[in-house]
This record gives structure tokens, C-alpha cells and sequence, in this order.
């Protein structure tokens, strides 16, 4: 039988790396922030398509944009034109690619 179990990774994250609540605490607010890794350590395990601005624009009000040609079922990390992520999509058998997931606010801030 088991009596302990404890987790030491997560996909890219380590245990080692991690903070106690008592660590982000003792920093405070503004300190703890330093401590948060860039949004896209989340989907870099997925293929990255950097889009057109337009195509961008659509896929962040959840419009199914075309896919960059990926095998239907892909899941594909989108970034608008800069390198700004949008969200996670999923191609379809119709060569499109369907919002799975997106970043809140994204819409506003794509040109």
C-alpha cells in the first residue's frame, strides 16, 4: 500500500522551483509578481502558430479562422502579430481552426 505520495513535476515545473505560500507572503504583492513565469511557459509544448493580425483579431472574439495546416484534432498555440498570446485552438477536418481557449482582454489589444 502506499502511505505518502508526493509530486515532483508537472510537465516544465519542477518542485524545485517552487515557492511556499509562506515564500510569496513574506515578499509581498508587488515582489510576488516578479516571481510569475510569462504566460506562454503554459503552451510550449504545443505547435506555435504566429498569425496574421486579422486572422488574430477573429480567432480572440471566437471566430474559427483557417488552420495553418495542421492535422485535424491538432491543438495549436496562437500568438498575434509581436508575439502576443491569444489562445489554444483545435483544427477541425474542414482545415479551420476552432477557439478552445482564449486569453481574456486579448480582442482589445490586437491592432
Amino acid at each position: 500500500y502506499l502511505i505518502a505520495l508526493r509530486r515532483t513535476a508537472v510537465g516544465p515545473f519542477r518542485l524545485e522551483e517552487a515557492l511556499t505560500l509562506g515564500q510569496l507572503e513574506a515578499a509581498g504583492p508587488e515582489a510576488a509578481r516578479e516571481f510569475l513565469r510569462p504566460l506562454e511557459v503554459l503552451v510550449e509544448g504545443l505547435p506555435r502558430w504566429d498569425s496574421p493580425a486579422e486572422e488574430a483579431g477573429r480567432f480572440a472574439q471566437g471566430q474559427v479562422v483557417a488552420s495553418p495546416g495542421a492535422a485535424p484534432g491538432a491543438e495549436i498555440a496562437l500568438f498575434a502579430p509581436g508575439g502576443r498570446f491569444v489562445g489554444v485552438g483545435r483544427c477541425e477536418e474542414s482545415g479551420r481552426l476552432a477557439p478552445l481557449r482564449l486569453l481574456a482582454g486579448a480582442a482589445a489589444e490586437i491592432p
